[in-house]
């Protein structure tokens, strides 16, 4: 994961952002990429989501964090698409290096100008998995 990590900084040129006090990269304004160093799995997702929001909570600024990280199991798009009702919108990017299979959520959102699809095409170059 750590050569994987250190390719995706390179080729998208990243930066960690000052808005927040723990890692995490900037992509562009309101949007960041976030590496998720524990396994992922369906069971503990949720987990994930409430440590995020405890952590990059910006006070009602939307935003969007795209969560690279390891899993074991299969999702669906549906799956790994969240919106806290507030300001935070996750996407999941999760790598099963066993199956080398990359599960993502591609899709378009036009909202607040927190569009993704751009770099999870970017994403899919570097990784190389099939999708």
């Amino acid at each position: 994961m750590e050569k994987i990590k250190k390719d995706i900084v390179s080729k998208l040129s990243l930066i960690i952002s000052k808005d927040f006090d723990t890692s995490i990269y900037q992509i562009s304004k309101k949007r960041y990429l976030l590496f998720w160093e524990e396994d992922i799995d369906k069971n503990n997702v949720n987990k994930c989501l409430e440590k995020i929001d405890s952590i990059y909570n910006s006070f009602g600024k939307y935003k969007l964090i795209i969560v690279v990280g390891k899993t074991s199991e299969s999702f669906t798009k549906t799956e790994l698409f969240y919106f806290n009702n507030i300001d935070t919108f996750v996407v999941f990017y999760l790598l099963d290096f066993s199956n080398k299979k990359v599960y993502m959520n591609d899709r378009s959102i036009f909202v607040l100008g927190l569009n993704y699809k751009k770099t999870i095409k970017k994403l899919n170059k570097i990784i190389k998995f099939k999708q």
